[in-house]
């Protein structure tokens, strides 16, 4: 749930919230517990202050299982919400709980996603850069392309639109085809050879050579 509703999808703060879980079966009361954790984060206030009751609940239905809600459950939900009888939180996890069908394979599909995702974010640097509302922005609408159907999950998680997207939410990116030649300072690529002189390439800061890999920041 935490992975769709917020979608944080930063690894170390989802260590974090997953390091709240007992080793035990988790209970509902502690999900709700994690789930309110949520509901006052940052995220949450990006993503859903200040927002009507019925803007919350479609944004919610929008964000676990990327459809609008039904008119019937939007009345519903937000008239609970309302009257109090459900927070943010537990109503979170009762569309969670309560999803089915279609509903239930786009979440499914989507903590796959999300899953493939942090962990495609695995180096030092990718993990230092992957913060605030543009990265997390930028994860979101990666994310929004999941469905409930099996071929957009398998586009979403293919190496090449994965590493795209970890790429513009961390701001990195990996010449992947590029070699270079440290002896007559040639960067090689499937265009030719480019020329840049004895001493143009300087690695400052985290550019970096790994292998047949330029990378710059």
């Amino acid at each position: 749930m935490w992975r769709t509703s917020i979608v944080r999808l930063i690894p170390n703060g989802l260590a974090y919230w997953e390091g709240l879980l007992p080793s035990t079966t988790t209970t509902q009361a502690q999900l709700a517990a994690i789930a309110a954790g949520f509901s006052g984060s940052t995220e949450y206030a990006t993503l859903y202050a200040g927002q009507s009751n019925t803007q919350i609940v479609n944004n919610l239905h929008l964000n676990l299982f990327g459809r609008a809600a039904e008119p019937a459950g939007l009345t519903h939900w937000a008239g609970r919400l309302t009257a109090g009888s459900e927070t943010f939180a537990s109503l979170a996890l009762q569309l969670t709980y309560s999803a089915q069908g279609t509903d239930a394979a786009a979440i499914a599909n989507k903590v796959s996603a999300a899953n493939a995702f942090t962990a495609e974010i695995n180096t030092v640097l990718e993990k230092a850069f992957y913060h605030g509302t543009v990265s997390a922005a930028s994860a979101r609408g990666w994310l929004a392309t999941v469905t409930d159907s099996v071929a957009s999950l398998a586009t979403a998680t293919s190496a090449s639109t994965l590493a795209a997207a970890v790429a513009a939410a961390t701001g990195f990116h990996t010449q992947a085809a590029a070699v270079f030649d440290a002896t007559s300072a040639h960067v090689f690529t499937t265009d030719g050879v480019t020329d840049v002189g004895a001493n143009d390439i300087t690695l400052v800061g985290i550019d970096t050579i790994a292998g047949n890999h330029l990378t710059f920041a």
